[in-house]
């Protein structure tokens, strides 16, 4: 981390989504704790209701094997596992709880599920304890099923971005704006959300939203429209997003050339906005 702080990142460089500084001292515990409980918070909307009960129960049979097999006396055995615990918690987000903003998506959640991973291999090779075995086979099999809800989610959410795509698409080139030849600047506007199937998902499956992209919408992020404008290989097409942005198209006064349920195409000049619905 040092060597990371001292050497590799530029200094004064900042990302929108992270950031690669650790706070001063002083301001080191209270960010430490309060970006943990922030992780915690985030675990518990993540987790189904039993996985969060399987969790427990395998943080709970790791503390009775510690107290069971020390030669400690119990309440100093009790205590040690209990700090244990608190610390192997605070050190499976390694850097991120000491830094001004740290990470909070999915990919940033590994740390924890080390840790749960960690604490599975040492009750599956412990004496006995076979409620935490249990437990460990019931939440092992919990995440093998979800990941193929999961396969299906990010399937399903491919497959309605490209029809939302291919819809703007074929629309686009049946206009006498885009037939001119000349380059036209297109920016895109609003999101296309999830597609219906996952909207229709229970609520125990809050994760899904976190994990599957939206692909295709104005979102701040290049890659939600990347395939949009490379993929299909449009001609005579300018990508009007971020540093390219010559003008914002949302604050002209364009006429509306195409209006559909899922989008509305406004164009003049050279220049097209998508809002999509």
């Amino acid at each position: 981390m040092g060597i990371f702080e001292i050497f590799m990142p530029p200094k004064g460089s900042a990302l929108d989504y992270v950031s690669v500084s650790m706070v001063s001292l002083d301001r080191l515990f209270p960010t430490i704790v309060s970006n943990m409980y922030r992780y915690f918070i985030q675990i518990k909307n993540d987790f189904k209701i039993e996985w969060i009960f399987l969790v427990l129960v395998i943080f709970l049979v790791f503390l009775f094997v510690c107290v069971r097999d020390s030669a400690r006396s119990k309440p100093a055995a009790v205590f040690l596992g209990l700090l244990t615990l608190v610390l192997m918690f605070f050190l499976s987000f390694g850097a991120y709880s000491t830094l001004e903003k740290p990470l909070f998506v999915p990919r940033g959640m590994y740390g924890f599920t080390v840790l749960l991973a960690f604490l599975g291999i040492f009750i599956c090779h412990t004496q006995k304890a076979y409620m935490g075995k249990l437990a460990c086979l019931a939440l092992g099999w919990c995440f093998f099923v979800f990941s193929f809800t999961y396969g299906n989610a990010l399937e399903t959410q491919k497959e309605y971005a490209d029809f939302r795509m291919e819809l703007v698409i074929d629309d686009l080139k049946d206009l006498e704006l885009m037939q001119s030849g000349e380059e036209i600047t297109v920016q895109i506007e609003g999101r296309i959300g999830y597609a219906p199937a996952i909207k229709n998902m229970p609520d125990s499956y809050r994760i899904i939203y976190r994990l599957v992209p939206m692909v295709f919408g104005e979102t701040g992020n290049m890659w939600d429209q990347y395939k949009f404008f490379h993929y299909y290989e449009l001609k005579n097409i300018r990508q009007n997003f971020g540093s390219d942005v010559a003008e914002d198209l949302t604050e002209c006064k364009l006429p509306i050339l195409k209006d559909t349920m899922y989008h509305t195409i406004k164009g003049e000049d050279g220049r097209v906005l998508i809002e999509l619905k």
